[in-house]
């Protein structure tokens, strides 16, 4: 709790904590005056809200810190996850970690915990312990790597650990001198780390069953099969995509389009330019309005108030659906897009204004009338 409290910003503040487990640290917390949300799928507690990292559903950069004691080595997916905190916080909050370091967990370590718990039904070899923990925990080194991307951190605190392994009370100082000579190593690990600023990941973002979320590598593969599909390639032609300015396009979980942005933060000419495929599957159920309106969302939320996409000039679905998020024809880009061919096709320049909330053509309404259905 001293590490915690000293690392954390004053109160009040808004702290998620990550694997809460019964609740007793957030509590403390939440006494001490801060507004705490623990999280743990394996809740023990009605404090605790019984849900993995990678799926709190709470707004991007909308909390002052996070504590994770005891608790990453176990998180799964862990890219994903440690990407789910930097969202969170907000840039410049702290991030407070209390790990152990598996690579420094030897057979010696295994032993003293396996002789200071005593003789007990199951009990394990030390190799055998040693190589359960290693297959089913994250090294503190995969930890950082998932957490550098969002976070700065400075090299870990090193100092006693295994005292707090189910075993009786007043080991720490006997811990702590073992380390000191030499005779076991120091597996605790504490970072308190900070968000970076500038960081340009695309946030998730959720309506039901429909989900934007930031590329994976493992994404690749199904990215490049939907956009090769005849009916996205006939107008996305050259397949490519920028996995750090987009989002997959998720539905039920199951990749199911990309949306590319580009967004201009000039002050004088601020916008942001939209581009979407949906899996040939999706195509006339609604699905590219309802993409469109979480992405113009989330920027109107940001201050944006201008919009652009640009279908070819033949592409009438597309430009059903765009009129149905709201968008309007502003003119014709002539010879726009080179096709197969060699020639030219023409584009459709389309925006959406955004003021005060409100939407240019109907203030206070979400679907363009007559085309709530596209």
């Amino acid at each position: 709790m001293t590490f915690v409290r000293a690392a954390l910003p004053p109160a009040p503040a808004r702290v998620l904590e990550v694997g809460a487990g019964t609740g007793e640290l957030a509590g403390a917390l939440t006494d001490a005056g801060y507004e705490v949300v623990a999280i743990d799928p394996a809740a023990q507690s009605p404090a605790v809200r019984a849900v993995s990292l990678h799926e709190v559903d709470e707004p991007y950069a909308s909390f002052d810190a996070a504590v994770a004691v005891v608790s990453l080595h176990h998180v799964e997916p862990l890219g994903e996850s440690c990407r789910r905190l930097g969202e969170l916080v907000r840039p410049g909050g702290a991030l407070v970690v209390d790990e152990l370091d598996l690579e420094r967990f030897d057979e010696r370590a295994a032993q003293w915990v396996i002789d200071q718990r005593g003789p007990r039904e199951g009990s394990s070899e030390a190799q055998e312990m040693l190589a359960g923990l290693r297959e089913h925990l994250h090294p503190l080194g995969s930890i950082h790597d998932a957490l550098e991307e969002w976070f700065l951190l400075p090299e870990p605190v090193r100092g006693p650990y295994l005292y707090r392994w189910e075993l009786p009370p007043g080991l720490r100082d006997v811990e702590e001198q073992l380390i000191a000579d030499g005779r076991l190593p120091a597996i605790g690990a504490r970072m308190a780390g900070t968000r970076r600023d500038g960081v340009t990941r695309s946030p998730r973002l959720r309506d039901g069953e429909l989900e934007l979320r930031p590329f994976e590598p493992s994404d690749a593969e199904a990215l490049e099969a939907l956009l090769a599909e005849p009916e996205v390639t006939r107008w996305w032609q050259d397949g490519d995509y920028e996995r750090d300015t987009g989002w997959v396009v998720a539905v039920h979980g199951d990749l199911a389009g990309w949306v590319q942005y580009e967004e201009e933060r000039y002050d004088w000419y601020p916008s942001v330019a939209l581009d979407i495929a949906l899996t040939t599957a999706l195509h006339g159920r609604g699905y590219g309005r309802r993409v469109l309106r979480l992405a113009i969302e989330h920027f109107a939320a940001k201050g944006h108030h201008r919009f652009t996409i640009d279908p070819r000039v033949d592409n009438e679905r597309a430009i059903r659906s765009y009129a149905a998020a709201g968008f309007k024809p502003v003119g014709v880009l002539r010879a726009y897009e080179r096709n197969p061919d060699g020639g030219w096709n023409d584009g459709l320049l389309m925006d959406l204004i955004v003021i005060d909330g409100m939407w240019s053509w109907a203030p206070g309404s979400r679907a363009a009338p007559g085309l709530e259905g596209a």
